[in-house]
């Protein structure tokens, strides 16, 4: 073994004699969480069903607006079948009209800045704005599939 390699094996074994005891007050183990670890002891959401009604096809979208100019929002719904659906406050139907595509995508917007608001509903055609009486404002048709 040669001198250089003594030096550097001191200099090791120092270096962890220097290191912090395994008592050192600053360092804390800490305990398990006080709270309840168990998920049934956690108290659930509350939750209740409102209102519910049935579009005869799977929901693609759902969005809420003042679509009638009212003071409650209602309830849009486009379905996997090419449907569009109206609900007000209370879940009754208010109208429903047939799109012509299959629907991708639902929202609502101003295009006008007056209300009521409008919904913008992407197809695989293109593009629809229809206002809250069901008519078509804009049918926009893309060359090919969206």
């Amino acid at each position: 073994m040669k001198q250089y390699h003594l030096v550097i094996m001191s200099a090791a074994i120092l270096l962890i004699l220097l290191q912090s005891p395994s008592g050192d007050p600053t360092v804390q183990i800490l305990g398990p969480h006080d709270g309840p670890a168990d998920p049934a002891a956690i108290a659930p959401f509350e939750t209740a069903v409102v209102w519910s009604n049935s579009t005869g096809s799977q929901i693609v979208g759902v969005v809420t607006g003042n679509l009638d100019s009212d003071s409650n929002d209602e309830v849009a719904a486009i379905t996997q079948n090419g449907s569009l659906f109206l609900f007000d406050e209370r879940g009754a139907r208010i109208g429903s009209m047939a799109l012509g595509a299959t629907p991708y995508s639902l929202a609502t917007l101003d295009a006008d800045g007056a209300n009521p608001v409008e919904l913008a509903i992407g197809t695989s055609a293109g593009f629809l704005v229809v206002g809250a009486n069901l008519t078509v404002i804009t049918n926009v048709t893309l060359a090919s599939e969206v």
